[in-house]
């Protein structure tokens, strides 16, 4: 079993006195967001589909349905959909989607993009394969929280289906992650990263 309290994120919480409503992490960061090159893991992950399938009795076919979960600027589920599935990705931000929906749109690619959130989504068929992709599910610190997208996804799978996941371990976050900072400047944009991992809590911020 996996102690779902050692993977979690912690977001800050507001700078003044926390009674403003949340927003949106990646509402301006998704202008830039591969630009800096964040999709690549999602890349890799569809390529690691291709050894990973095989090893199933229950391979989803080519003419199989698809959800791509916290799908962000639709980078896994548009080569998903290259490959010949049938593909529906679910974000909770409205800026990705917009991203998605766009570079769906210059590459002529058919992918479905829905707003929803990710502890309360529904498919609009069931699916052979769901992804969910970059340490998404980190996001949800609450273990009630990934309990219910659990809840999701099976509700969201065929019979046969197969959920494919990654998630970032309490070792990893506080051994990449523990006071470090990375600036990286890409076309006269400046990004600048940092984290701390808080023991305690076993979460990052």
């Amino acid at each position: 079993m996996v102690d779902t309290t050692m993977l979690t994120y912690r977001r800050p919480s507001h700078p003044l006195d926390g009674t403003l409503p949340p927003t949106d992490p990646y509402g301006a960061y998704a202008a830039v967001y591969d630009v800096q090159g964040q999709s690549r893991w999602s890349e890799r992950m569809v390529a690691f589909l291709d050894d990973l399938l095989p090893r199933y009795d229950a391979v989803p076919a080519r003419s199989r349905r698809v959800l791509d979960l916290a799908c962000g600027t639709g980078t896994a589920a548009l080569r998903l959909a290259a490959q010949g599935y049938t593909v529906t990705g679910i974000d909770g931000s409205a800026n990705m989607l917009e991203i998605a929906r766009r570079k769906a749109a210059e590459e002529d690619t058919a992918v479905t993009f829905v707003q929803q959130d990710m502890r309360a989504f529904t498919a609009p068929e069931p699916v052979g394969l769901l992804t969910c992709f970059y340490d998404s599910l980190n996001y949800l610190t609450d273990p009630d929280d990934l309990v219910r997208s659990f809840i999701c996804m099976r509700g969201a799978l065929a019979p046969d289906g197969l959920a494919v996941f990654d998630m970032n371990t309490r070792a990893g976050l506080a051994a990449d992650w523990n006071g470090n900072c990375w600036v990286q400047e890409i076309g006269g944009t400046y990004f600048i990263q940092q984290a701390e991992w808080d023991g305690r809590r076993r979460s990052r911020r």
